[in-house]
């Protein structure tokens, strides 16, 4: 379906101001603003004070990054699973055998750690840079809806790039450097915005969920990447 937007309604790149510069680190804007009427936008970033679960409380804390290598190297080597391999460790000597990317549970995350990370990664993997059209991510037209509508989908071709190459390519690099062999669950076509069969393609032992006695929704087989799995398997 086509829709006509007015002209008032869309927003001209060349026309936004970018006035990060502008303020200061307690928040403070101090710009001296053109004639004409401007619609200010702050964006931002933050925890999403989701933790990982199932899980004792010992082994309790903040989901990791997953669009960031850095925290993922982390999460792995230098957190719980590196602590419990080294020598002395319980399963140290080289009992790890495989590490399991369960289910799902932190939703979908859209940035990372560090700001100008997210920045980077797509002026790197689609040639430009996203910042004058962020406000697309608020609901605005920029340039034209044709220009908005391909700015999201590069936004979500990023995000499915860097799930796989800084999450579950990452994972298994460092999951086979500890001695371990990956089993991938799901979470792509399902939650995320990735490709199955690419992450998938990227793990060991490829598998997906099951439920008895009922399907957790009335599209049965279909509600989880069952074929995908099988598939790439």
């Amino acid at each position: 379906m086509q829709y006509d937007y007015s002209e008032n309604t869309i927003i001209l790149s060349d026309k936004i101001i970018n006035v990060t510069a502008k303020m200061n680190a307690d928040g403070k804007l101090t710009w001296t603003v053109p004639k004409g009427d401007w619609t200010i936008v702050r964006f931002g970033h933050i925890n999403m004070r989701l933790t990982n679960k199932p899980a004792v409380p010992e082994a309790t804390g903040w989901e990791s990054s997953k669009l960031d290598k850095v925290a993922i190297e982390n999460h792995l080597r230098n957190g719980m699973i590196g602590n419990l391999i080294k020598d002395g460790g319980p399963i140290g000597d080289g009992k790890l055998h495989g590490l399991l990317i369960d289910s799902w549970e932190s939703h979908v995350p859209t940035w990372t750690m560090n700001s100008e990370d997210m920045f980077t990664e797509f002026e790197t993997r689609r040639g430009y840079s996203m910042k004058p059209y962020l406000p697309a991510t608020m609901g605005y037209v920029v340039e034209s809806p044709e220009v908005t509508t391909k700015f999201l989908r590069d936004l979500r071709h990023t995000m499915d790039e860097m799930f796989i190459d800084n999450f579950f390519t990452h994972f298994a690099t460092v999951a086979h450097d500890m001695g371990a062999e990956v089993y991938t669950e799901g979470a792509g076509g399902e939650v995320l915005p990735v490709d199955p069969m690419r992450y998938y393609g990227v793990s060991d032992i490829p598998m997906t969920e099951f439920w008895y006695p009922k399907a957790p929704s009335d599209q049965n087989e279909y509600a989880k990447p069952i074929y995908n799995a099988a598939s790439a398997a």
